[in-house]
């Protein structure tokens, strides 16, 4: 049986105070974690237009964002092992004061349920997840309130930053070829290819296309934004069915403001249920697929990687400043490698056929 100190057992009012400290500090602790975990959630998951906005903010707590922010990596070093420190002692300080308010003599396999489950499940669910929710929900505040501990945290965890960074560097030197060397190794595989498969020139062509890609970037391949179909959230299902008919792409980036605000993507087989039902309660705001942002100088091959990785098909690319320069799409890629590639939305012979009840029908079928 679980006890509590007996009566003759029951510590001196200084042990009580001392278990009353410990647990204040425990929750100080757990507090400490929280932020940690909340940051690191906030400052990685900012976006393009939040990043652009603390930019231009005046006060103190965004300059301090976006000097952080110029060390990504010092940062998250920073966060982790904060976070590592901090839940380490609040480990030792749930076992201390649990021995402290119970007797578990007897009961070995209850001590482990206590001690390492229910602390564990504390730790997880109030000291990381929910306060990487609130991070990623209010990413420009929590990376605002979190920013000057930061600060102060930078420097004290300058030496071990400082190792890890001549670690990292070491491990690249190990991989990473200069832009000579890369190229010298693009040229003999290139002349690999001239000297072998001659009889099958389309695979010799196909292989000479995929050396190339690691030489372009995303900017060279990109739909331009003057010639990319949005639709603004203010439209109702009409007049998005409309413009899909139109334009013929099964996938419309969505703004709110403008075209620079792009809040994510709409498929247009997300719409089939309005399409047969027509009902007026449908929204299809709610059906909106978060956006994935990459650079215009971004590689082809670690854009298609980045792509396959994620199940996604197609990314918004971004300018300096945040705001879409276009769009670029896994056919992009592909059609650098085995040339042009007809889909929905090149001109066809036959008259395109509008979305309608009975289409949709035929079509939800094969979704």
């Amino acid at each position: 049986m679980l006890l509590i100190s007996s009566p003759d057992e029951i510590p001196p009012s200084g042990g009580l105070w001392e278990n009353i400290f410990i647990g204040l500090f425990i929750l100080l602790l757990l507090f400490c974690s929280a932020m940690m975990s909340g940051s690191e959630a906030a400052f990685f998951s900012l976006s393009p237009k939040e990043t652009k906005k603390l930019k231009e903010g005046e006060d103190s707590s965004s300059r301090r964002v976006m000097k952080l922010l110029d060390r990504p990596n010092r940062l998250l070093g920073t966060i982790i092992q904060a976070n590592n420190i901090v839940n380490i002692l609040l480990v030792l300080l749930f076992s201390l004061l649990i021995d402290r308010m119970f007797d578990f003599t007897g009961h070995p396999v209850l001590e482990f349920v206590v001690c390492t489950v229910v602390v564990t499940f504390i730790l997880v669910l109030f000291g990381e997840a929910m306060p990487k929710i609130l991070g990623t929900q209010y990413p420009v505040h929590f990376s605002r309130f979190t920013s000057l501990p930061l600060s102060i945290l930078k420097h004290t965890t300058i030496p071990i930053d400082r190792v890890m960074d001549k670690v990292v560097e070491k491990r690249r030197h190990g991989k990473t070829l200069s832009e000579e060397e890369e190229e010298d190794a693009y040229k003999m595989l290139r002349g690999a290819v001239e000297m072998t498969m001659t009889e099958d020139a389309t695979q010799k062509k196909l292989l000479k296309k995929i050396l190339t890609l690691p030489t372009k970037t995303v900017s060279q391949i990109m739909m331009p934004r003057i010639e990319v179909e949005t639709i603004s959230m203010e439209m109702d299902n009409d007049e998005v069915i409309r413009i899909a008919n139109e334009c013929g792409y099964s996938r419309l980036p969505v703004y709110k403001d403008n075209t620079e605000d792009i809040r994510g993507f709409l498929y247009i087989k997300d719409m089939l249920p309005y399409i047969m039902s027509r009902s007026k309660k449908f929204d299809w705001r709610k059906h909106i697929r978060q956006a994935y942002f990459v650079p215009g100088s971004m590689k082809i091959n670690d854009l298609l990687e980045e792509l396959r990785q994620r199940k996604l098909h197609l990314a918004i690319v971004v300018d300096e400043y945040g705001g879409m320069d276009g769009i670029v799409t896994m056919e992009d890629i592909l059609e650098e490698i085995v040339g042009e590639i007809s889909d929905e939305s090149d001109t066809q012979e036959e008259e395109q056929t509008p979305i309608s009840p009975a289409t949709a029908s035929q079509e939800k079928k094969r979704v």
